[in-house]
């Protein structure tokens, strides 16, 4: 048996990658275990997904990349994690991060990073756990800064770390700012020891005694206003407002994991027994029909809440409007409502595995591991979603920078 997947084009349509995705599915899922052991995405697979060009959807055709618009974009990473969330999660990581830098940075600092040999690759993470940055003349100096979670460090050639911003007089304001490096600039600390999501290699990078210069500073306080970015051409995507993609970005993977997850239990399903009951084999069992009927309805609930997100941010790039308040706050709170329901669809799926769901070799548990591990990134948090919007719309302030 098999769930229809998403849709696709010819290959000749302009979503010819989500054809490319489609095809990798069983090779990806094949890999499973020897992702997870090599705690990262394996060289081989690395070259594979450069050379189909999944490291450049967000890339602007002008720097020669895809740029594809932010439905062709979920597709994909829905599609490549249904074959392995880890390796979606940091294709969609690196994709966000470039998009970031084509948005955030100037034309100057865009012709240069996007000139790098082999193509621009960039991994990012915000909050640091422990940093010393001092305001310099021209830019800033690390003297010392650790900054956990780092995915897509290992397949990246460029660092965006979180750093504080800066007052005229060099006191420091919040941490609001964004500063890209070469990533052999940084030190990796190869301490991604997990249980779950390993293929997606986020270990901890070092970073001592580095100048950066202020045009490589970018600004998450800025990021959301009109931005200067006539180089780039007339791509709408790049208008877009930031905050929505940064929660839509590891909502698609997370959705990717959780058809995945169907398309294993059914795989499996002719193959099982219920013990101790009166069904032979669990594909006959009524209760397996009810767990099916309501996984795959959370999954596609979630879908269809994910794609109209998508739809409405793309609808405001077009118009080169920036979203109010109240729709980046009720994307937020659906962003997390689907993560929920997508653990939930992979929850009534476990339940229904028995014994052999403590197989270290199992596939379909290492992908229920990676949905519930996944769910509890801060960008996916359900509650802190539903209170934010509950606050817009009871009309008081959310204060919460971070919609």
């Amino acid at each position: 048996m098999s769930v229809q997947r998403l849709s696709t084009l010819d290959p000749g349509s302009r979503l010819s990658p989500v054809v490319a995705a489609n095809a990798l599915i069983p090779e990806l899922r094949a890999m499973t275990l020897e992702i997870n052991a090599a705690g990262r995405m394996p060289e081989a697979l690395e070259r594979r997904l450069d050379g189909d060009h999944f490291f450049a959807l967000t890339t602007p055709k002008c720097y020669g990349g895809l740029e594809v618009d932010w439905q062709t974009y979920m597709d994909v990473i829905v599609t490549l994690g249904r074959g392995n969330g880890a390796v979606a999660w940091v294709v969609a990581i690196i994709n966000t991060i470039n998009w970031m830098v084509a948005t955030m940075f100037p034309k100057s600092v865009a012709d240069h990073v996007f000139a790098t040999p082999g193509g621009f690759r960039a991994a990012g993470v915000q909050s640091p756990r422990s940093y010393k940055v001092r305001k310099v003349p021209g830019g800033i100096h690390i003297d010392h800064g650790i900054w956990p979670y780092n995915s897509g460090i290992y397949n990246a050639n460029w660092d965006g770390l979180g750093v504080p911003s800066f007052d005229a007089d060099g006191n420091e304001l919040a941490l609001d700012g964004f500063a890209l490096m070469p990533a052999d600039k940084v030190k990796i600390l190869d301490d991604w020891d997990v249980t779950a999501m390993r293929g997606t290699g986020s270990s901890s990078v070092m970073v001592e005694d580095l100048f950066v210069p202020d045009a490589y500073i970018g600004s998450f306080a800025t990021a959301g206003a009109e931005r200067d970015i006539a180089h780039l051409g007339d791509g709408p995507s790049y208008r877009s407002t930031f905050t929505p993609v940064f929660f839509l970005t590891l909502a698609f993977p997370l959705l990717g994991m959780g058809y995945g997850a169907l398309d294993v239990f059914l795989e499996q399903l002719p193959k099982r027994k219920i013990l101790y009951s009166r069904y032979d084999k669990q594909i006959d069992a009524p209760i397996t029909h009810l767990q099916l009927g309501e996984a795959s309805a959370k999954l596609d609930a979630c879908k269809y809440l994910l794609r109209n997100a998508v739809a409405e941010t793309q609808e405001a790039a077009n118009r080169n409007r920036q979203m109010s308040l109240e729709e980046r706050a009720k994307l937020r709170r659906d962003v997390g409502f689907s993560g929920r329901n997508i653990c939930e669809a992979a929850d009534a799926m476990a339940t229904a595995s028995g014994g052999a769901l403590a197989g270290s070799g199992n596939v379909f548990a290492s992908i229920w591991r990676d949905i519930r591990v996944a769910h509890v990134h801060a960008n996916l948090a359900p509650n802190t979603g539903f209170e934010t919007y509950g606050r817009v719309l009871a009309g008081l302030d959310p204060e919460n920078p971070y919609i």
